[in-house]
């Protein structure tokens, strides 16, 4: 799945480290929305919001809110997927909204 080697690769960018012979960089907003994209077309929810979490010192930009909202919004493959989990992935969204809105006012 893309979406599984994707997600090992940034973090293997974010465990990275600078002090060795050979290292990947670290990863920015364009690399995490990449990722979060990735998971938002494989209808992987819960690792596109864990992966937005651990973005520490990376503001989130539009490409990372707009990936993440896709991801909220994906339902092709969860057929075991409850109203709960539905209502939860709403709830996210407008809390993204509102985070994506106080970042850019």
């Amino acid at each position: 799945l893309d979406w599984k080697a994707a997600v090992a690769m940034l973090r293997s960018m974010e465990k990275s480290d600078s002090n060795k012979d050979w290292y990947l960089p670290q990863p920015n907003a364009y690399c995490y929305s990449s990722v979060l994209s990735a998971c938002a077309r494989c209808d992987e929810y819960d690792e596109a919001i864990r992966i937005m979490e651990r973005m520490k010192d990376i503001k989130p930009n539009t490409w990372v809110y707009n990936a993440v909202l896709s991801a909220c919004a994906s339902r092709r493959r969860n057929k075991k997927s409850n109203n709960n989990n539905g209502t939860r992935r709403v709830q996210m969204a407008l809390l993204l909204l509102n985070r994506m809105q106080t970042t850019y006012d």
